[in-house]
C-alpha cells in the first residue's frame, strides 16, 4: 500500500512541475523550417491549396466554410479526431500565403506563413509559424516532447511526397 501512495505522490509532483516549468515559458513562439523542391512555386502553391486531404496523411477531410471577412475559410478534420478552423489572411499567389488558425478548441492559436521563392531547379518553401499555446502543461508538451518544428516538418515531409521527393529541411529556428 505504501508504493501506491509514493507513486501517486510522485505522480502529482511531476504534474505540478510540468505545469510550473510550462507557466515559466513564454506563451509565444516562432519556429521556422526551409526546404528545397524540384517543382516551380507554381506547383507547390497548387499543392498547398487544392485538396491537401489526398496527400496529407493526417487528415480525414476538409470542409469548405463560408468565407470569413471575404477569406476563404475551411474546416481540418484529423484522424485523430481534432478539428480545427483556418482562414488564409494573405495570399500572393505562388509566392506567399498566410493561413490563420480561427479556432482550435483554445488548445492554441496563431498562423502560419508560407514564402515561396524561385530556386535554380525548383523553389524554396519557408513556413513560419507564429504561435500561441495558453495552457501551461500543454506549452510545456509543445516546446521540450513535441518541438514546435514537429507539424512544420510533418506538412514538410507530405509535401514533398506528393511530388515523389524527400524533405530535406533548413532554418531551424525556434524562438521568442
Amino acid at each position: 500500500m505504501r508504493w501506491v501512495i509514493m507513486a501517486v505522490l510522485f505522480l502529482v509532483v511531476l504534474v505540478l512541475a510540468i505545469f510550473a516549468a510550462g507557466a515559466m515559458l513564454p506563451l509565444g513562439h516562432i519556429a521556422s523550417r526551409k526546404m528545397k523542391l524540384n517543382q516551380p512555386p507554381e506547383a507547390v502553391w497548387q499543392a498547398i491549396n487544392t485538396h491537401p486531404e489526398k496527400w496529407r496523411p493526417e487528415l480525414k477531410s476538409v470542409t469548405k466554410l463560408p468565407d470569413s471577412s471575404g477569406h476563404p475559410a475551411w474546416q481540418e478534420e484529423y484522424k485523430d479526431g481534432m478539428k480545427l478552423i483556418l482562414e488564409d489572411t494573405e495570399s500572393i499567389p505562388a509566392k506567399k500565403l498566410v493561413r490563420s488558425v480561427r479556432d482550435s478548441g483554445n488548445m492554441f492559436s496563431g498562423q502560419w506563413t508560407f514564402d515561396i521563392t524561385p530556386a535554380p531547379g525548383g523553389s524554396i518553401l519557408q513556413i513560419t509559424e507564429r504561435g500561441e499555446v495558453p495552457n501551461p502543461f500543454f506549452r510545456f508538451v509543445s516546446r521540450f516532447i513535441m518541438g514546435h518544428n514537429k507539424t512544420i516538418e510533418q506538412y514538410m515531409t507530405a509535401l514533398a511526397g506528393k511530388f515523389g521527393e524527400k524533405a530535406n529541411f533548413s532554418g531551424n529556428s525556434d524562438s521568442r
